[in-house]
Order: structure tokens, then sequence, then C-alpha cells
């Protein structure tokens, strides 16, 4: 069963942020991972992420890679994410 993410982000540049996230797209559905970006209306630098996962050892195995953290060192983040993980009851 799959499980739901929610991530919340503090960027410097919403824009270096999202092109570094499409570019990742690739690398997420190989890893079974789909995630939809938003931007937050009222903090724009605020971007949240929800998708899903096969699973909760999937995501994080994802999450942790070499290539992800590379990413994520050059999204211009502020502070580490905000990660919610969800499974339906």
């Amino acid at each position: 069963m799959s499980i739901q993410v929610i991530l919340n982000f503090q960027v410097t540049d919403f824009d270096k942020f999202k092109a570094l996230f499409d570019a990742r797209a690739d690398a997420r559905t190989a890893a079974g991972i789909e995630g939809k970006l938003y931007r937050t209306i009222d903090a724009p630098n605020s971007p949240v992420v929800i998708g899903t996962a096969p699973s909760k050892e999937a995501f994080f195995a994802f999450f942790q890679s070499p290539g992800q953290q590379e990413a994520m060192k050059d999204g211009n983040q502020l502070a580490p994410p905000q990660c919610t993980l969800l499974e339906e009851v």
C-alpha cells in the first residue's frame, strides 16, 4: 500500500527550487514516487510538495540518496524540509 507524503520547504528562490524539482522528475518516477509542487499563496518562497510513495522505506531511500541530497543542497533551502507521512486508515 502506498503512503501520502507532504513536504514543506523554506527557500530563498522559488523559481530555482521549481527548476530543480522539475529536473528530478525522472528520478522520482524511477523510485516509484509521484509528487506535485505547490506554491504557498501568502508565502511564495514556501513551496509544498504533495505526493505518494510506495512505502516509508522507499521514500526515505530516495530522499536520502546521493542524487537527491545533491539536488537539495543546490535548491537554496533555508532549513531541512518538514516531512509528514500519512497512511490511509
